[in-house]
């Protein structure tokens, strides 16, 4: 039985609370230890620094800078950095709030937001550019980006060198990955789309599925630089491999006292 499929039937027996919770927040205060720079061979080593000042123009912020991140179908995904230690359930509603900005380079400046299991390259990759039609979703397999599963979202754009805050929703009970973003300090809209992501198609697969170990979140970009801050995310936490083990013994012992009651 998987982690999270006996983490749900545990839950689900005993009572115990599916209520989201805080599970991650880092403004970069501390400098870069919240976050792990994960480099699958195609990008640059060493891209993940810490820049100042952060989006209030106070502390610092993550600056993630050309990855190059494949973008075409079947082509690898670079490098990103993740969030330690944040594991969510994705049979369950979570959240993602971040604020974030491009850094002026040239054309088609970006950033991307990684959400699913990333430890086994299995995850969708959310893109932004400042570009009209470059806001689009990408379903990754094994660390390869799939066949034709580029929708573009929204035809609005960012600009560069401006802080947006942005947050990202996975409503399980619609299968409905949902993306809303403002300019920093203002509630102006800029981008909002939503997506259903639920194996009905083809490359589509519901969050739960695809990341049936925990969800978990990363920052990057396609070939450029951006910068993050004040990353927030709540969830129902998927418990440690020790705490799993508490559940399946409790899930022995109920089963025992249900054979004796017979």
């Amino acid at each position: 039985m998987n982690k999270l499929l006996l983490a749900n039937t545990a839950l689900f027996l005993f009572g115990v609370s599916l209520n989201a919770a805080e599970l991650f927040n880092d403004g970069f205060e501390s400098g870069a230890s919240g976050f792990t720079y994960v480099d699958n061979g195609t990008s640059n080593t060493g891209a993940y620094s810490i820049t100042t000042p952060g989006a209030d123009g106070t502390g610092g912020a993550g600056h993630v800078g050309d990855n190059l991140v494949q973008y075409a179908s079947n082509t690898i995904a670079a490098g990103y950095i993740k969030a330690n230690g944040a594991v969510a359930n994705g049979a369950q509603d979570f959240s993602l709030t971040f604020d974030f900005k491009f850094e002026q380079e040239s054309t088609y400046d970006d950033a991307m937001i990684f959400v699913g299991d990333l430890s086994n390259g299995n995850y969708y990759r959310i893109g932004l550019g400042e570009n009209s039609g470059t806001q689009q979703v990408y379903q990754i397999s094994g660390g390869v980006r799939d066949a034709n599963t580029t929708t573009t979202y929204s035809a609005s754009t960012f600009t560069d060198d401006t802080w947006y805050s942005a947050t990202i929703n996975w409503a399980s009970g619609t299968n409905t990955l949902s993306f809303d973003s403002v300019l920093f300090g203002d509630m102006s809209s800029v981008v909002s789309f939503s997506t259903i992501l639920d194996g009905s198609g083809l490359n589509n697969a519901s969050i739960a599925s695809l990341a049936a170990s925990g969800v978990e979140f990363g920052f990057g970009t396609f070939n450029d630089q951006a910068s993050f801050d004040n990353v927030i995310i709540n969830g129902v936490a998927i418990p440690e491999s020790s705490t799993c083990a508490l559940l399946a013994g409790m899930l022995a012992l109920g089963a025992a006292v249900c054979r004796r009651r017979a």
